[in-house]
Formats: structure tokens, C-alpha cells, sequence
């Protein structure tokens, strides 16, 4: 298996999967997506500015999908990540449709989704006019790259301390800033699969012209699968 596929970045070595044209279908994952339209706002517990519909065992366009991906992933997963099986944790289809002035402060500094380092988050960008992609940030004051339960406190009572100090502005974090360092930027091109723990602190890369449709067909459309390896 090539490990073209592998980019390693951050003082932290990150191990960052990036797979190009990664179906040969990907025009009937859009029209799975729009089959489950109009999507519903995301809760507001994941701090996603904008739309979901998670897939269901029942959904019978998408959850095919969902399977073939975790099937075609596995052994990928298993090289470069030492996975020996892999648990499907709430995929979605998923559409950045907050304007910038509807962002909560949290929504405008980078995140993590889980501090287990089993816990991956798989995107498959899904929209031919949208590049818009996803980056992976360095906080500036602790040097702290991914969120671990040993470094969890600082990390968000530094970060408390500089938001309570100097509210941010309401826009997308986009590139770095004086809080945060961009160590990479993954470009959204269309069916391009990307792979990260996701405990990385990342954002997605939504510039001031984004088009923020709720429309799969016009829209930002990814399909997030997140997902716990075991080894």
C-alpha cells in the first residue's frame, strides 16, 4: 500500500490519510444525499454550524454507502493505523449553512471531536464547486496540536481565559491567527477522502464567499463518518 497516501504533520508527527477519486461513484452518494433533503440543523451539543442528516440503518440509498466505505477503509486503517476493526459512529451527510454573523465564539476557533486516539474522523468531500477543506491547527500560548484527557484542562482554560479577554470576531477561522497556527490545510476536492484523529484540533477552511446553501446539489455536502478503531 503506498504510503503517497500518508502526510505527517505537526510537531506531533500526525498521521494524515488523504485518498483521491476514492469511488467511482460518487454522483449516487450526492443523489443519496438528496434523497434525505432537507436536512435538519445540526444539535447544537456538536458546535457544526449548519445542517445534518445522520444515516440510519434503515436508509436504504445511503447506508449501502456507509458500509462500502468502512469496508474499503478497513485495510487502509489497518496499515498505517494498526486497525483491526472499525466501529461506524453516527455518520451524516453535513452542510456548513451558518452565515458568519450566526457563529457562536466556539464556532469560530478550531475544535476536536473526541479524545480517545482511537476515535477518527473520516470526511469525503462531495461537492464538485466547492474546495473548501479542512485545516489542522496548533494553539499558539500551549503549543497543544490534539486534545488529550492529560492536557484537556489547559488546553481549554487557556483557551476560556483569551475568548473571555478578547471576544473573537464572528467569522470562519480561516489560515492562522494570533490564538492558532494552520500546520495543514487539506484542499475539499470533490470525492477526496480525508482521514485524521479526531482529536486534532481542525476547522473547516469556509472563506467569506462560501456558498452556504442548504441545497446538496449547490451546497458544501461531506459526508462525515466518524469511527473507533480497535487494534
Amino acid at each position: 500500500m503506498s504510503d503517497e497516501l500518508l502526510k505527517i504533520v505537526g510537531f506531533g508527527q500526525h498521521k494524515i490519510l488523504i485518498l483521491d477519486d476514492f469511488l467511482d461513484n460518487p454522483e449516487e452518494v450526492i443523489a443519496a444525499a438528496c434523497d434525505l433533503s432537507p436536512f435538519e440543523k445540526a444539535p447544537q451539543s456538536t458546535y457544526y454550524p449548519g445542517i445534518r442528516r445522520y444515516i440510519t440503518s434503515n436508509m436504504l440509498g445511503a447506508r449501502p454507502y456507509v458500509d462500502t466505505m468502512r469496508e474499503a477503509l478497513l485495510p487502509i486503517m489497518a496499515h498505517f493505523y494498526g486497525a483491526k476493526s472499525i466501529e461506524v459512529d453516527e455518520p451524516s451527510f453535513s452542510m456548513v449553512t451558518n452565515a458568519p454573523n450566526e457563529l457562536s465564539q466556539i464556532q469560530t476557533v478550531p475544535h476536536f471531536d473526541d479524545l480517545d486516539e482511537n476515535f477518527f474522523a473520516i470526511l469525503h468531500y462531495l461537492s464538485p464547486s466547492h474546495k473548501s477543506g479542512t485545516s489542522l491547527y496548533r494553539h499558539n500560548e500551549t503549543g497543544i496540536e490534539k486534545v488529550t484527557l492529560l492536557n484537556r484542562d489547559t488546553y481549554i482554560n487557556s483557551l476560556s481565559k483569551q475568548l473571555s479577554q478578547k471576544p473573537r470576531e464572528q467569522k470562519y477561522m480561516l489560515g492562522s491567527d494570533e490564538l492558532f497556527t494552520e500546520i495543514y490545510n487539506i484542499e475539499g476536492v470533490f470525492n477526496r477522502v480525508a482521514i485524521y484523529q479526531g482529536a486534532i484540533l481542525h476547522s473547516g477552511n469556509i472563506t467569506p464567499d462560501e456558498n452556504l446553501s442548504h441545497d446538496p446539489k449547490k451546497g458544501r455536502l461531506t459526508a462525515n463518518i466518524f469511527v473507533r478503531i480497535s487494534k
